[in-house]
């Protein structure tokens, strides 16, 4: 399988998005890839919404996610030159008033359009590769497969278990730190609970709890899809040290801003992830 993958990312795109309308056809309409989860999640998110709507939104959902899935290959070996055109940066001097100044940023940003690329941006147009948290995935071929495309560019991804530990020994450099921070905690951490598209929903406060630890700036990365294979990436600051203590200014700012980002383009979002599937704890 990874020689496969190795050999499509070596197609040029224009040929790898008819891999992608052909992905789109089986995941759904003849598998039905998660469609169950996509339509629930749309339906609550949206209770406004006619359900030629919902099905509107959901088929608009899957043809981008096939694509994203062929960029993603295709970043193993596409040219920088064609990635520089691919993902344009609006206004770089948001993160280079920090950069050029010494100062590291942790950069937040949600599953929205290519995610993946927003490294690529920063990599490109920065100057300074973005070193993304990452879930290690159990098969260790495609393991490796992720992080050689995700470092290809002089990234450096960093295993969401020792993040905090990979920080602090970075703490004379200058890096930019990913994350991702809008799908579903695991039951074991601490979550910051509030109204998101309609649904009472927990959010990480891991990037929280690392800004006022390393007393970082947080910047969010918003990537807007301008048309196939096309996107503009943009940066806006959520909030500077010193930061007020038990303050959770950082994920309100972070939870408004990825909200409306869906709501801009609500198919570009990652509908096929169980985002709801745990309630509250009712505390006593």
């Amino acid at each position: 399988m990874i020689v496969l993958i190795r050999g499509l990312s070596r197609i040029p795109l224009k040929y790898l998005y008819r891999v992608s309308d052909f992905l789109f056809l089986l995941t759904f309409y003849v598998f039905g890839y998660r469609k169950k989860v996509v339509l629930q999640n749309l339906r609550k998110s949206f209770p406004e919404k006619t359900e030629k709507e919902i099905r509107q939104i959901a088929r608009g959902f899957y043809l981008n996610l096939c694509d994203i899935v062929v960029e993603s290959i295709s970043t193993y070996s596409i040219a920088r030159e064609e990635l520089s055109q691919r993902v344009r940066v609006s206004n770089p001097e948001v993160m280079r008033h920090y950069l050029e100044r010494g100062q590291s940023v942790l950069l937040c940003g949600a599953h929205q359009c290519n995610w993946e690329w927003v490294s690529v941006g920063c990599a490109i147009h920065l100057g300074k590769p973005m070193d993304p948290l990452y879930k290690p995935l159990k098969n260790k071929k495609a393991n490796d497969f992720m992080l050689y495309m995700r470092s290809r560019l002089g990234q450096r991804p960093i295993p969401i278990g020792n993040t905090l530990k990979e920080m602090r020994n970075r703490r004379n450099e200058v890096c930019i730190f990913g994350f991702a921070a809008d799908q579903a905690p695991p039951t074991n951490e601490p979550m910051y609970w509030t109204n998101f598209l309609n649904q009472d929903t927990g959010f990480y406060v891991g990037i929280e709890k690392t800004a006022y630890l390393l007393k970082y700036p947080v910047v969010f990365s918003l990537l807007k899809r301008i048309k196939r294979g096309y996107y503009e990436l943009s940066f806006e600051t959520i909030s500077e040290p010193p930061y007020e203590k038990d303050s959770h200014q950082i994920i309100e700012r972070y939870i408004q801003i990825t909200e409306q980002q869906i709501l801009d383009a609500p198919s570009d979002w990652l509908w096929s992830h169980k985002r709801w599937k745990r309630p509250r704890v009712k505390e006593d």
